[in-house]
C-alpha cells in the first residue's frame, strides 16, 4: 500500500443557449503518489486536454434591442451575430507536476513543487462594432490568431518549522520559487471587408477564411511575450495566550524577456485576530502586492505586455462563534488599490485596456446558522464601491461624447450584492438520505459601460435542487447517488453588458442532473 494511483477521463460535447455556440472537450489525467517511507511522498500528475470547438466568447449582441428597447421588439437570446463560416475556435493543454514531502521531525517540515504547462490554440471570430438604428444592422470586424503557443514553468521549495520562545509558540515558514513564462504567436484584423448583419434577420454564410485571408493578403503580425519571477518568501504565525499575529514578507525580482531587470519589489503583509472566550474575534490586515500580469494591452493599432499589478489593501472585520451553536457570522470592511489593472477593450474585446489605478472600497456580511435538526442557513451581502482613482483613458458615451474615465465606476460591478441558502436534511425516519436547497441571488444596478453613460438593471434568481443517497433507503443499491441541481428556477431573461456593443443574457433556466455510482 505504498503505491496510489488514480487515472480520470472526460469527454464532453454541449450546446448553448446560442444559435451556432457548441463546446466539446476531452481530457485525461493520471496521478500516481509514491509513500516510500513514513515521512517521505512523491506525487506525479499528468494532465491532457484539448478543446477541438469552444464557445464564442468575443461576440454578444447590442445593447440597442436586448438592454435598451427599440420599436422592433427585444433581440432572442438565442440570437447569433457571428457568422458560422469563420466561427473557429480550439484549444489544447499539457500539464506535468511534481510535488515532494518530507518530514524532519514532528516540527520541520520540507515541501517542494515543480510544473511545466503548455498551451496551443486557434482562433478566428467576428466582433460588434456600431449599430445603425435606421438600417436595423450592426458594422463587424474579423480577427484571427494563429499558432499560439504559450509555455511556462514553475517551481517552489519551501520549509516550515514549529517552536516555542517562552510564552509564544511560532510557526515558521522560508522558501523560494521561480516562475517563468514564454508565449508568442500571430494576429491580424479586418476592419473593412466584413459585410454588414441585419439586427432583425441575420444571413449568415456571408464571411469565411478565404475572405480574411483575402482582406489580410495572409499577412498577420507576429508578438512575443515572455517574463519571469524571482521570489524568496518568509512568513511568522506567532500565538500568545488569545492573540494571533502573522508577519509575512517576499523580495521578487522580475523581468520580461531579454531586457535588463527592472522590477525588484518587496511585499508584505501583517494581521492580528484576538480570540475571546465568549466566541468574538476582532482582527485587522494590511498587504502590499505584486504580480506580473499575462495577456495582451491593445493601443494604437499595436499589442503590449501588461505592466505587473500591484497595490495595497487594509481590512477591519469582526467574527463572531456563537457559543453551543452550530452558527458563524462574520462582518468586514476592506479598502484597497491596485495599479494596471485590465479592463476589457471596448472595441477589441480579445484584448485588454489598462487602467492607471483602481480603488474599492466595501463591506462583507455573512452568517452561517443552523437553524434547527438539518435545517442549515447561509446568508451574503456585499456593498461595493469600484472606480477608476487615476487613468488616462477615455471612453464614448452611448451617445458618441468622448469623456476621461476618471472617476468612473468599473462596468459589471454591482454596489450591492446579496445571497441566501436554504438547505434540509430530512430524518431517516420520514426520507433516507434526502436532502432538498433552495436559494436566491441578487445583484444590483451596476455600470454597463466604462463611460458611465447608461446602467445594467438589478435582477435576482433563484436556484434549487435535491440530492438523494439511494443506499439509505435501499441497501441493495448502496453507493448509488442521484442529484438535480436547477438555476434560474423562474427561467427569467437578464442582461448585461460592457459597452453599446458587448452585452450577454444571462444563462436561462439549466437543470442539471447526476447519477453516480462508488463501489
Amino acid at each position: 500500500k505504498t503505491l496510489l494511483y488514480r487515472v480520470i477521463g472526460v469527454g464532453i460535447t454541449q450546446g448553448s443557449q446560442v444559435d451556432y455556440n457548441h463546446y466539446k472537450r476531452l481530457a485525461a489525467q493520471a496521478d500516481i503518489e509514491w509513500k516510500i517511507d513514513d515521512k517521505t511522498n512523491i506525487t506525479l500528475i499528468g494532465q491532457f486536454a484539448y478543446d477541438p470547438q469552444t464557445l464564442d466568447p468575443w461576440i454578444g449582441v447590442p445593447a440597442y434591442g436586448s438592454l435598451i428597447k427599440t420599436g422592433s421588439g427585444r433581440i432572442p437570446v438565442s440570437r447569433y451575430y457571428g457568422d458560422p463560416s469563420f466561427q473557429t475556435n480550439w484549444d489544447r493543454e499539457y500539464m506535468v507536476e511534481a510535488l515532494f514531502h518530507h518530514e524532519f521531525t514532528k516540527n520541520l517540515q520540507f515541501n517542494a513543487t515543480a510544473r511545466f504547462d503548455e498551451q496551443s490554440e486557434n482562433g478566428c471570430s467576428l466582433s460588434l462594432d456600431d449599430v445603425n438604428l435606421s438600417t436595423m444592422t450592426i458594422s463587424r470586424s474579423a480577427f484571427c490568431s494563429g499558432q499560439y503557443k504559450g509555455r511556462s514553468s514553475q517551481m517552489t521549495a519551501n520549509l516550515s518549522y514549529k517552536v516555542r520562545t517562552g510564552p509564544i509558540s511560532h510557526s515558521f515558514l522560508v522558501g523560494v520559487d521561480y516562475r517563468g513564462q514564454w508565449a508568442d504567436g500571430y494576429w491580424g484584423f479586418d476592419f473593412n471587408t466584413v459585410p454588414d448583419i441585419s439586427i432583425l434577420n441575420p444571413q449568415y454564410h456571408q464571411y469565411t477564411s478565404t475572405d480574411y485571408t483575402r482582406a489580410t493578403n495572409g499577412k498577420f503580425t507576429w508578438t512575443k511575450y515572455p517574463y519571469w519571477q524571482d521570489g524568496i518568501y518568509f512568513q511568522d504565525q506567532m500565538n500568545w495566550r488569545r492573540f494571533y499575529v502573522t508577519l509575512a514578507g517576499r523580495q521578487d525580482w522580475n523581468g520580461y524577456g531579454g531586457k535588463d531587470l527592472f522590477n525588484r519589489p518587496f511585499t508584505w503583509n501583517a494581521g492580528i485576530n484576538y480570540v475571546s472566550k465568549i466566541g468574538l474575534a476582532p482582527y485587522f490586515s494590511y498587504a502590499k502586492s505584486f504580480m506580473p500580469q499575462t495577456g495582451n494591452v491593445y493601443s494604437a493599432g499595436a499589442l503590449r505586455q501588461p505592466d505587473p499589478l500591484s497595490g495595497h489593501q487594509w481590512e477591519v472585520g469582526l467574527k463572531y462563534q456563537i457559543p453551543y451553536i452550530q452558527s458563524f457570522i462574520s462582518a468586514a470592511y476592506y479598502d484597497l488599490a491596485e495599479n494596471n489593472v485590465l479592463v476589457t477593450n471596448p472595441d477589441f474585446p480579445k484584448y485588454s485596456s489598462e487602467i492607471g489605478q483602481v480603488k474599492s472600497r466595501g463591506v462583507e456580511l455573512s452568517a452561517h446558522a443552523n437553524l434547527a435538526q438539518g435545517l442549515d442557513l447561509i446568508l451574503n451581502y456585499t456593498w461595493n464601491r469600484v472606480y477608476n482613482s487615476r487613468t488616462n483613458l477615455t471612453g464614448k458615451t452611448l451617445d458618441g461624447q468622448t469623456v476621461s474615465l476618471m472617476g468612473k465606476h468599473l462596468t459589471q460591478q454591482p454596489t450591492n450584492a446579496a445571497s441566501g441558502f436554504l438547505d434540509y436534511h430530512f430524518p431517516d425516519t420520514i426520507a433516507p438520505g434526502l436532502s432538498i436547497n433552495f436559494g436566491g441571488r441578487y445583484q444590483g444596478r451596476s455600470w454597463a459601460d466604462q463611460a458611465n453613460s447608461f446602467r445594467n438593471p438589478s435582477y435576482v434568481l433563484f436556484d434549487g435542487g435535491f440530492n438523494w443517497d439511494a443506499g439509505k433507503l435501499f441497501q441493495s443499491v448502496k453507493g448509488l447517488n442521484v442529484r438535480l441541481s436547477i438555476s434560474n428556477l423562474g427561467n427569467k431573461t437578464y442582461v448585461q453588458c460592457t459597452s453599446s456593443d458587448m452585452c450577454y443574457y444571462g444563462a436561462k433556466r439549466v437543470a442539471y442532473g447526476t447519477i453516480g455510482y462508488h463501489w
